[in-house]
């Protein structure tokens, strides 16, 4: 997980940089368009498919023209047992937005969540969560950590009393 999250995160960070730029008339690089509705549904759809077909893992590539990368780290909590595509959202800061309706397992839930894709080739399928971490240099912790970081604050709350 650790080398694709931050595999993700330089090149969001390269493209953020490359978004933000001078300014000015410059054309955007065809590589910087939002990728096109249908496009971006079929990798949405295969990188669901990946997770409903029992692999789970946070990231990775689907082979294919064009490649699609995915991170979601919802994917290795539980297996997903069904999926809905409700529609896309549009356009948001160069990523397609889309709303998905999720079928969980262990223990059964359906669970509203939003994806985010963008690039050309590859096309990336980011969930929305992840995405927001990438942009804010954040990942999701691990249970140990969680229990780490609750005791470092426990015990700094205790600190002079």
């Amino acid at each position: 997980m650790g080398n694709a999250v931050r595999n993700v995160a330089k090149l969001s960070l390269m493209t953020g940089l490359l978004l933000t730029g001078c300014g000015g008339s410059t054309p955007v690089p065809a590589a910087l368009e939002p990728p096109g509705i249908e496009a971006s549904t079929r990798a949405l759809v295969a990188s669901l498919g990946e997770w409903k077909s029992g692999k789970r893992g946070p990231g990775g590539m689907i082979a294919g023209k064009p490649a699609v990368g995915i991170v979601d780290s919802s994917r290795t909590d539980r297996p997903l047992i069904g999926f809905q595509v409700a529609g896309s959202l549009g356009v948001q800061d160069k990523a397609r937005a889309f709303v998905v309706t999720l079928e969980l397992e262990s223990p059964r839930e359906t669970r509203t969540a939003r994806y985010l894709v963008l690039g050309q080739d590859p096309l990336w399928v980011f969930a929305q969560e992840d995405f927001e971490r990438v942009l804010h240099w954040e990942h999701a912790m691990t249970p140990a950590q969680k229990d780490q970081k609750a005791e470092s604050s426990r015990a700094a709350s205790n600190v002079g009393s």
